[in-house]
């Protein structure tokens, strides 16, 4: 049922169309064309003028919800979700009402809806643009900590591919580093090893010229 609920709501707000009739519009006897009739045109405008795109976030906790209950797993801190979940919901709201000013749906739907302005509003007159977008942006993350099954822990599990690519390429960048020093050390020896074939090279040239000269000067024999 939830499955089937969350299906419904998330096909009523994606076909919207502002000449639907709905609580805000006269258009007289029209009809509707929202995929799930006047039903679905009238929640459609009122979760769209409420909360702006932030109301697609309502069909996923309706699946969520669905779904841990066809698997049968009990839903663990419900207060501290229903929370997360206020939290996450206010938050996207007055994070995209502080996008550039452009409204959906033929202009009839502001990004944040009328929470989000309200929210993004009252945040910028007391921290101004920067203070409210660095605020949003904290809540966001906190939310959705208490909202899903996210923890630290499962970045490593997530990010695997990339630590061991990584890995390979500190390896492999201090191979290269101990190649390098290596090379330089050898070159050190064979510059080392050869100054001194040159120094004793030039010893041996000294004694076999001292002994020339010693010779000589010695007198012959008859």
């Amino acid at each position: 049922m939830f499955l089937a609920a969350g299906i419904l709501f998330l096909l009523s707000i994606a076909s919207y169309h502002p000449h639907d009739p709905s609580w805000d519009s006269a258009v007289g006897n029209v009809a509707a064309t929202n995929l799930i009739g006047p039903a679905g045109a009238f929640v459609a405008d009122v979760f769209l003028q409420s909360f702006g795109l932030a109301a697609f976030l309502f069909p996923l906790f309706v699946f969520a919800l669905g779904w841990k209950w066809i698997r049968s797993e009990a839903l663990e801190a419900p207060l501290i979700k229903l929370f997360g979940s206020g939290i996450l919901l206010g938050s996207a709201c007055g994070a995209a009402a502080l996008l550039p000013r452009w409204r959906m749906f033929d202009n009839a739907i502001m990004p944040g809806g009328t929470a989000g302005f309200l929210i993004a509003d009252s945040l910028k007159r007391s921290l101004n643009v920067a203070g409210a977008a660095v605020v949003l942006a904290t809540a966001l993350v906190l939310s959705t900590y208490l909202v899903s099954t996210f923890t630290l822990g499962k970045l490593g599990v997530w990010f695997a591919p990339l630590f061991r690519i990584a890995e390979r390429m500190r390896n492999a960048w201090r191979k290269s580093i101990e190649r390098r020093r290596e090379e330089a050390l050898r070159r050190r020896e064979e510059k080392r090893e050869a100054a001194e074939a040159r120094v004793a090279e030039r010893q041996q040239h000294a004694e076999f010229k001292a002994r020339c000269g010693w010779r000589s000067g010695q007198p012959s024999v008859a």
